[in-house]
C-alpha cells in the first residue's frame, strides 16, 4: 500500500487517522467524514508557534485515498447505508501499521514523536480489535502486530538511521577537508593557481 499521491509527511497522519477511524467504528465501519475528523484532529496537534502547520487535505483527496485502498484490497466498502462505510481488511491494517512505523527514511522529529504518542495511546484499542477478530488474526499475525506497535523499537531504529546519516556526513566532511589540504598544497607548490580553480 502506498499513499497514492499524498505528500510523504501527510501520509503519516492519513494512515494514523485511517487506523483510528477503523478502530473506533470497527462494528459498523467508518464514514469519510469520520476519517476527515481524525485527520483534522491530528493535523491540529501538529500546529504550534514552533512548528509550521501541515497543509490540510480536501475531501476529494480523502475519497481518492479511500478508493485507492479499496482497489488494493486494503479496505472494504459497504454501500448498504445512505453514506458509504469502510473497514480495513486484516492485510490493510497490517500494511497501514507497517507504513506508519517502518518508513525507509528518517522521520522528522515532530513526526516521530507523533507516531510514538499515537501508538502509546491507541495500541490498546488496536490490540482489542485484533483479539475480537479471533480466527481472522492467527497467532503469527498477532505477533507481527505486536512488533509493529512497539514504539520503543521504532525509536531505536530512528536513532540507528540518524547515526548512519551522521556517519555519512562525517565521512563527507573528512573527504572535503582532505581535498582542501591537497588544494592548498598544490597551490603552495605552484602546481595549480587560484585562477585555475576559479574557472
Amino acid at each position: 500500500m502506498r499513499g497514492e499521491s499524498l505528500p510523504l509527511r501527510l501520509r503519516t497522519y492519513m494512515l494514523a487517522a485511517t487506523i483510528t477511524a477503523h478502530a473506533c467504528y470497527s462494528t459498523e465501519g467508518f464514514r469519510q467524514r469520520d476519517l476527515k475528523f481524525y485527520l483534522d484532529l491530528f493535523l491540529d496537534w501538529m500546529t504550534s508557534p514552533f512548528i509550521d502547520g501541515l497543509e490540510s487535505i480536501h475531501n476529494t483527496q480523502i475519497l481518492r485515498f479511500l478508493n485507492y485502498l479499496e482497489s488494493e484490497g486494503n479496505i472494504k466498502k459497504s454501500t448498504r447505508q445512505k453514506q458509504p462505510r469502510y473497514k480495513l481488511t486484516r492485510i490493510g491494517l497490517i500494511d497501514s501499521l507497517r507504513l506508519l512505523t517502518e518508513q525507509k527514511h528518517p522521520y522528522h522529529h515532530e513526526e516521530l514523536l507523533f507516531i510514538c504518542y499515537f501508538i502509546a495511546n491507541y495500541s490498546g484499542k488496536i490490540t482489542d480489535l485484533i483479539k475480537a477478530e479471533g480466527l481472522e488474526f492467527p497467532p503469527a499475525m498477532q505477533l507481527e502486530i505486536t512488533r509493529l506497535l512497539n514504539y520503543q523499537s521504532l525509536v531505536k531504529r530512528q536513532i540507528q538511521k540518524l547515526e548512519k546519516h551522521l556517519e555519512t556526513l562525517k565521512n563527507k566532511i573528512i573527504a572535503n577537508q582532505k581535498a582542501v589540504l591537497l588544494t592548498e598544497k598544490l597551490i603552495r607548490e605552484k602546481k595549480i593557481t587560484i585562477k585555475l580553480l576559479q574557472c
